[in-house]
């Protein structure tokens, strides 16, 4: 089912642990645990167990920069199958809420990011449509989404020779939450227009063209959206919902009279306790929104009805993005021991918020309903889980009937030496350790414990003519990811953060790692985060990692230890096998598209490569690829450069 594309050969124990876990699979085991050295090759080894298995296969991580990673990374690794990102489309998000003390009631108001919102649907879609799968999601993947049953009944496929007129395409589309518009061109996605006998829809990324003859469809046609050229001719297509929150007409009256059912229930309660603000209030907003879902579809906060949208029980479980998956899914919980206490947290956010709406009268209690899965439901939708970490917690060593050790990196390097300084006179020292660093061509990640610190560091270092950034989440996911671009394109030598600087962060070129006040016991300090933030120098032949420290804590002596522990059989393997360690290579979408003999090309060629990239730079930024977007906008630079 699978076509995966290794851009290098397996080494070490990759083979070996890839077996193991794809045995685990097929033997049933509901959970195993992959915990590999950083470094050591998980994303490649996850990609083999995919192909290995053939399963439709969720990968869940912990924050939007990793998912980027991970999405790019598979994209190379299986280029022919559909690899898709699934994260939260909000820019910006307000929820409903009533503060009682001010007696302000403010409205739900968001920014949707309409680039991430189309990834979303695409992997709706694709889950719909195929097997081969594989989608990269943080924990939005738990939030509710639309009934799955509900969503396929969407669908309605147009054919050359359909029998059909031009109102009936119009109000099927309508209904599917598409806006009709007047205009010479269509620009955003989820809209249509009609020319005469002609539809133009644009969904998602392509535009679709059907022109009638009559009260037949006669041609069906792909087009470009940024030129409306012509793609391709089709035979037929399937249009769906552009919401996941689609209501079959058929359940809109028992839907809208569940509602009202309860609305007499809340109405008569608030009236008999002589509530008559709140007894009104509630009518009119509910009695609003029950028209606009008889007329059309939907309504304004229509998640809010989860409950009647389920037609479950009360206390069901919401429709998540887990619901869309095959009962013999294969779930990834990658960084397991940040995302497993991530998507703990989620559970229960936003009740109080909800419970003053439904005790004033702007909700129905239903709306408890809408929410995030909580733990306990999460684990229910569990079929065969892989915890993939460098540190897994104790909850995924219990719940494990396998764990797969990785210590040996394919490329032969050891683990970091572990150098622990007094915090005496340590800026000098620093500054010197820097120097050495660059010097022989390596970069330096500082983690310190707030992000005052690490832009104040971070500014110091500049004045002493060192190259510096600080990277905390008070950047936007396009800085970062910007921020981390320019540090392995040279343009900095030194980059300060605090707990970004830990899991998933692919850094070849770091050859030294500083942890200032490592002795301060804490989240940012325990085992767990010291061992992560150390592995960001494992991926280079000269890494090594120095904590300035007054006293060795619990946390430092054990990852002292482990690390020795590590480095032993390390060397041991490295000399029996006569292996040579080798910095680490990237996988990289760009290693083979991007061509950098510029000398040679005419100034047409170059002009034409300018276009070109200029079309993959747009691509890759609509997409959420922006390290492909920096690349290639660099490269556009230098062409126009020269």
């Amino acid at each position: 089912m699978y076509n995966l594309q290794m851009p290098f050969p397996l080494a070490g124990h990759q083979p070996q642990v890839i077996n193991e876990l794809t045995n685990g699979i097929n033997k049933g085991y509901k959970y195993q645990v992959l915990e590999g050295v950083t470094g050591s090759g998980k994303t490649c080894m996850m990609a083999n167990i995919i192909n290995n298995t053939n399963k439709t296969t969720l990968i869940l991580a912990h924050n939007k920069t990793l998912v980027n990673q991970l999405y790019n990374e598979f994209k190379t690794l299986f280029p022919n199958n559909h690899v898709e990102m699934f994260m939260s489309h909000f820019s910006y998000f307000q929820p409903e809420c009533y503060l009682p003390t001010l007696d302000k009631y403010i409205d739900k108001t968001s920014a949707i990011n309409e680039e991430i919102e189309k990834q979303r649907m695409q992997t709706i879609y694709s889950l719909i449509e195929h097997k081969d799968v594989i989608v990269i999601s943080t924990v939005s993947a738990i939030f509710g989404l639309g009934n799955p049953e509900e969503f396929k009944v969407s669908k309605d496929t147009f054919y050359i020779n359909q029998n059909i007129t031009r109102n009936d395409i119009i109000l099927k589309l309508i209904r599917k939450r598409y806006e009709r518009i007047n205009g010479n061109k269509l620009t955003k996605s989820g809209t249509f227009r009609v020319l005469g006998d002609v539809i133009d829809i644009y969904i998602l990324n392509d535009i679709i063209r059907i022109e009638l003859f009559g009260d037949n469809i006669e041609l069906i046609k792909q087009l470009n959206p940024k030129d409306n050229l012509l793609v391709k001719h089709m035979n037929e297509i399937n249009i769906y919902s552009m919401s996941s929150w689609f209501i079959n007409d058929g359940r809109i009256n028992s839907l809208c009279n569940n509602i009202q059912n309860e609305l007499e229930e809340v109405y008569n309660d608030f009236k008999n306790n002589n509530q008559i603000l709140y007894a009104e209030r509630i009518k009119e907003k509910t009695t609003n929104d029950i028209m606009m879902i008889k007329e059309l579809g939907w309504c304004k906060g229509l998640e809010m009805y989860q409950r009647y949208l389920s037609d479950n029980p009360i206390g069901t479980p919401p429709y998540t993005l887990l619901d869309y998956f095959p009962d013999d899914y294969l779930l990834f919980i990658d960084e397991s021991h940040t995302t497993i206490p991530q998507v703990k947290s989620i559970s229960n956010q936003n009740v109080s918020i909800k419970q003053n709406l439904i005790q004033y009268g702007f909700r129905l209690p239903s709306c408890i309903d809408s929410r995030p899965l909580n733990f306990k439901e999460f684990e229910q939708f569990h079929n065969q889980v892989i915890f993939v970490s460098a540190t897994p917690a104790q909850y995924e060593k219990d719940k494990s009937e396998q764990i797969c050790k990785q210590f040996i990196r394919p490329t032969g390097l050891l683990d970091p030496i572990i150098d622990i300084r007094t915090t005496k006179n340590q800026i000098d020292d620093i500054y010197s350790e820097i120097q050495n660093t660059i010097d022989n061509d390596g970069c330096v990640l500082i983690t310190v414990i707030s992000q005052k610190m690490a832009e104040d560091l971070s500014d110091y270092l500049i004045k002493m003519d060192i190259k510096a950034c600080y990277l905390h989440a008070g950047l936007s996911n396009e800085e970062r990811l910007d921020v981390l671009n320019n540090l392995k394109l040279g343009k900095y030598d030194v980059l300060v953060g605090c707990n970004l600087l830990r899991e998933g962060l692919s850094i070849p070129k770091c050859q030294l790692v500083i942890i200032l006040d490592a002795d301060k016991e804490g989240f940012l300090r325990n085992e767990t985060s010291l061992m992560q933030t150390i592995g960001r120098c494992a991926r280079n032949i000269n890494g090594h990692a120095i904590l300035y420290a007054d006293k060795i804590t619990k946390s430092i002596a054990r990852v002292v230890e482990l690390t020795n522990d590590r480095r032993i059989i390390q060397i041991q393997y490295n000399k029996d096998n006569n292996i040579i360690p080798t910095t680490t290579r990237e996988i990289s979408v760009n290693e083979n598209n991007i061509k950098n003999n510029f000398e040679l090309l005419s100034k047409k060629e170059k002009n034409k490569l300018i276009d070109e990239y200029t079309i993959l730079m747009k691509l890759a930024s609509s997409t959420q690829q922006y390290e492909d977007a920096i690349l290639y906008r660099d490269k556009i630079k230098q062409l126009q450069n020269r």
